[in-house]
């Protein structure tokens, strides 16, 4: 378990699986990204790969291309 810094509670690792079903996007697409580095991944004590769902959010939010106009 990981702790967050806003709320000092757990945030669960998840599967790449998980994260991708919970998110709606394809494994593969999610696969790619942690494989590039685009996304941080986890392997604790030589287990499967974990993501941070709020890890993989910071990246999409962070490639937002347009967006609401001020004005």
């Amino acid at each position: 378990m990981s702790y967050t810094s806003k709320t000092d509670t757990p945030e669960e690792f998840l599967t790449i699986p998980q994260a991708a079903g919970l998110l709606g996007i394809p494994t593969t697409t999610l696969r790619r990204a942690v494989k590039c580095g685009i996304v941080p991944s986890y392997r604790p004590l030589g287990q499967r790969v974990r993501v941070r769902l709020s890890e993989i959010i910071a990246v999409i939010e962070a490639q937002k291309v347009g967006g609401q106009r001020d004005g």
